[in-house]
Formats: structure tokens, sequence, C-alpha cells
């Protein structure tokens, strides 16, 4: 492994512009334009691998993979976000985010590689966290002497995924090629939906000397509907598992909780 001799620092550009108005007290509406620009992002290439158009020896056959660390990546992304929070009712407080977001790039981490290190023009495609539609809603309802519930609730759409064909055809010894003419992240991943909820209720306890004593004893359910989540779908066309899931994210968990003030 090396560095460039023309590496340096990536840096990204911000910026942002909105308005928020007051739909009535305590309750606010917001919309707010997200971008940025990423610049000298790094990303790793075989200066080594075996050259076109035949790739079948290396440039120097004493040496296998040489990675060489470049900071020549780019990456923009671009988002839209609408958030209505407040009172909404006597009693229920919350907030209800959508936001809708394009993020492109030409590398995934410091340590991705490209499948043919001599042509990068379609990796430029979008970004492995890219999810194009989010909506986030949590809030509260004060229910007097039975206790405060909470609930959460996220939906989104899937994040991208390659295809390959699981053949290494440019000899670099990775099977991570993809067919003719397919950018890099070209399917869709599956769609996400949690929603987590909370019950809580404070009791207090003697105080003799007057300070406030209390405990409150809470129940928190997360995937309350217990779906399933999958996180990964597999994009190797030679393999039996194509376009089918292989990792989940975790199922319905219950968790309860004492706290103590004195």
């Amino acid at each position: 492994m090396q560095l460039s001799p023309d590496v340096t620092i990536p840096y990204t550009l911000q910026y942002s512009a909105g308005i928020e108005r007051q739909l009535r007290a305590r309750t606010t509406l917001a919309v707010n334009f997200i971008g940025s620009r990423g610049y000298n992002m790094f990303r790793s290439r075989d200066i080594n691998a075996p050259e076109p158009p035949t790739f079948s020896a290396r440039p120097d056959p004493t040496h296998s993979v040489v990675r060489e660390i470049e900071s020549a990546g780019t990456q923009r992304t671009a988002s839209m976000q609408v958030t209505l929070r407040g009172q909404m009712t006597k009693y229920f407080n919350g907030s209800a985010e959508y936001n809708y977001g394009i993020a492109k790039n030409d590398t995934s981490v410091i340590g991705w590689m490209p499948p043919n290190n001599y042509d990068l023009s379609l990796e430029y495609a979008r970004a492995d966290f890219n999810q194009r539609h989010r909506l986030e809603m949590f809030g509260t309802l004060a229910a007097g002497s039975t206790g405060n519930f909470g609930i959460s609730a996220s939906l989104a759409t899937g994040r991208p995924y390659s295809l390959t064909t699981g053949l290494d055809q440019f000899n670099t010894g990775s099977a991570n090629a993809r067919p003719p003419g397919v950018p890099r992240n070209s399917l869709d991943g599956p769609g996400f939906a949690n929603v987590d909820l909370r019950w809580s209720r404070e009791f207090p306890l003697p105080a003799p000397d007057g300070r406030k004593r209390s405990a409150t004893i809470g129940v928190d359910a997360f995937n309350a509907l217990n779906r399933v989540n999958y996180s990964y779908y597999v994009g190797n066309l030679s393999s039996p598992f194509f376009g089918q899931a292989v990792a989940a994210q975790a199922p319905r968990r219950i968790q309860f909780s004492l706290r103590l003030r004195y």
C-alpha cells in the first residue's frame, strides 16, 4: 500500500437555505434545502492491475496488488426537508420530518477499489448511503395518571447496491466485475420501516426531609411490530442467492427500566 504523490486532505463544502413559519401557538412548519460537495475524497486503486485490452499480465510481475490511496474522489448531496413540530393537541407533542435526498459519489470508503482500475467512468453513481425518501416521526402523549406514552416511527426507501457478475474478468484477484455498461449501485435494496414504543410512569416516594423523591418505571419496545428489515441483498449474478437477502436488522426487543430520583 502506498500514498499517491499528490494525495491531499479531503474537504467538504456545505450549504443550506430554509424558511420557517409558525402555524399556530407552539406549532411550526419548516422547509429546508441542504446540499454539500465533497472534494479530494479518498479512494484506492490498484496501480499494478493487469493492463487493457487483454488484462492478462501485471505491469510489474514481481508484485501483486499495489494499492495506492488517492484523493481524487468527488461527492455531491442534495436534500429537501419538510419538518412539522410542536404541540399538535392538548396532550400530544411531537414532530414529523420528510426528507427527499440524492447523494452521488465515485468512491465508497478509503479501502474501496473499482473493478476496472483503468476505467472509472461508471463509478460515479448513487452513494452507498443514499435513501431517496425518508420519513421520521416521534412524539409523546401525556395520559395523566396512566403515565406517558411515546412513539417513534421511521419509514425509508432502500439503499442501493451493485450488480456484479461474480467473475474476475480483469484478473485483479477480486470477483467484483460488473456487466458491461452497468454503473456502481444500480440495484435498489429493500425499504425500511420501524416503530418504537415507550410507556413510563412516575411514582412519588415518601420524603421526610421535604426533598422531592420519585421512582419512574418504563417499558420500551424496539421494532414493536417485529417487522423484518433486510439489510443486505446479494447482487452477484453467479450466486444461487442472487436477489435474496442474507442479513437483517434486530427483531423486536423489550426493555424494562427503573429510575430513582432522590
